[in-house]
């Protein structure tokens, strides 16, 4: 494609789409969002409720800090899919990606961590089969200290320092018809040649 899968730059305006993360394209291998003390792997990261639930802890007293953007397709960024929300203290980021109008098949869910005097890293957060209704919900917690990516994957590994002035971007990518004997590699991998970046949304650090 002709603009990186993890583009910081924030896209145009234009139709309609909640959050997880893994590398686009060739550029962006495989990955997934691994915890220090737990990964995120399908047990305990691909429920969106789970990850909600974990964004409980971002109470107003613990200092909160929400920024919504809009879901635009990758390409052109010019229809608008959905809407993304970003919620972040000093402890962690929690990422919700919702979107409508969707071919049915196989989605992924990526995020890429850009920060201030550090190297970019990226990962795979969700992944998930939508029908014909064509809606998605997707949802992803990463605590300080988590490890970003996979540690396979040189040059788009690393953990999350600085959440509070970090750009986020998150990628819905597009994994085709689901195919029944492949589904968990659908929903796991970043099957490069296959699957291409669908759907991006763009967070700012707060000012």
């Amino acid at each position: 494609m002709s603009r990186a899968l993890f583009s910081s730059r924030r896209p145009r305006h234009g139709g309609t789409f909640r959050p997880k993360v893994e590398a686009l394209e060739h550029r962006f291998a495989p990955g997934s969002v691994l915890g220090a003390s737990h990964a995120l792997t399908p047990g305990n990261n691909d429920d969106p409720d789970i990850a909600f639930l974990a964004a409980l802890a971002f109470s107003p007293q613990h200092g909160v800090i929400t920024t919504t953007s809009p879901v635009v397709d990758f390409p052109t960024g010019s229809i608008v899919f959905g809407e993304s929300t970003v919620m972040r203290t000093e402890n962690g980021i929690t990422a919700h990606l919702t979107a409508t109008g969707l071919p049915p098949g196989v989605y992924t869910f990526w995020m890429r961590v850009d920060a201030p005097g550090m190297a970019p890293a990226a990962g795979r957060l969700n992944g998930h089969v939508v029908g014909e209704s064509g809606n998605v919900n997707f949802s992803g917690h990463v605590n300080v200290g988590d490890i970003v990516g996979d540690p396979s994957i040189p040059g788009l590994v690393g953990t999350l320092q600085d959440p509070l002035h970090s750009t986020i971007t998150l990628v819905v990518r597009s994994h085709g018809p689901a195919d029944p004997g492949r589904i968990h590699e659908q929903t796991h991998t970043f099957e490069p040649g296959v699957a291409f970046n669908f759907l991006v949304s763009v967070h700012a650090p707060p000012p």
